[in-house]
């Protein structure tokens, strides 16, 4: 049983149309993005926001994002007019998301300042705690 060679013979074109030049062709020039963000307002795609002036969360229920509904829910509910008078603070989750601090890592911080895989390496429970310093310290 021998082995084929790669032979010499080169290919011509084919000139059908691939794949991916078939694909371009259907799909219309406001869906060729790396990341869609559809408008709000969108029939098919949209969701609209929250009904809280500085929130622009998608709504979960009662025309407001998850994160007002369970504070909604925790006030007791409220009458919504009234919630949405007074909301309280933003919701969490704005922050800007950090960088891990081992040099040349380019992950996001999942505890004391380390991405999932270094804060792994670095003890697991019980073991020492990392240190946390600007990205690139350690």
């Amino acid at each position: 049983m021998g082995m084929r060679e790669n032979s010499a013979v080169e290919r011509m074109p084919d000139p059908r149309p691939g794949l991916l030049e078939k694909l371009v062709a259907y799909v219309r020039p406001e869906f060729r993005a790396d990341v869609l963000v559809p408008d709000s307002q969108d029939p098919v795609l949209g969701t609209p926001t929250c009904a809280v002036p500085s929130c622009d969360y998608p709504v979960a229920d009662h025309g407001i994002c998850n994160g007002h509904r369970l504070r909604w829910r925790d006030r007791g509910r409220p009458a919504l007019a009234a919630f949405l008078a007074e909301p309280g603070p933003p919701i969490r989750g704005r922050a800007e998301l950090g960088c891990c601090t081992v040099r040349g890592c380019r992950y996001g911080l999942a505890g004391y300042g380390l991405c999932f895989r270094h804060r792994g390496r670095w003890g697991g429970p019980g073991g020492r705690t990392p240190p946390c310093g600007p990205p690139g310290q350690l």
